[in-house]
């Protein structure tokens, strides 16, 4: 709708922390302010400035949106049990294939990423794993 949606950067340790709202947090929060972009907003104790706001019915993977969606290396600041082990959460992975990919080439694609986002977190335990 406005601004951008999280990238690989956001999801770096030791960045400002940032968020996108949903269409329904922006409305339900700031009256669909359209300048709401850079402000920034106390958010499970923290601050994160606001870099984006969904479209009208992106709800992400949940069956109603979330009023905002932030990176997973901020997930210690909205549950306070993951605090410290951010890096030892799981997710799931969802996607669609492109057109002419194979499902082999897809999962080839994202096997690596478990390794690759410990090794931003702790560079010793990629080694140690090895």
């Amino acid at each position: 709708m406005i601004g951008r949606a999280l990238a690989p950067a956001d999801d770096e340790s030791g960045v400002n922390g940032v968020i996108v709202l949903s269409d329904k947090g922006w409305n339900r929060h700031f009256n669909r302010d359209p300048n709401v972009l850079g402000r920034t907003v106390p958010v499970g104790g923290a601050w994160f400035e606001i870099i984006g706001v969904m479209p009208a019915g992106f709800r992400g993977l949940e069956f109603k949106a979330p009023d905002f969606w932030a990176p997973l290396a901020q997930i210690g600041q909205f549950r306070p049990v993951h605090r410290g082990r951010e890096d030892r959460v799981g997710v799931e992975i969802i996607g669609r294939l492109k057109p002419g990919v194979s499902m082999e080439r897809a999962r080839a694609q994202v096997a690596w990423i478990p390794a690759t986002r410990a090794a931003r977190l702790d560079p010793m335990q990629t080694l140690r794993q090895e």
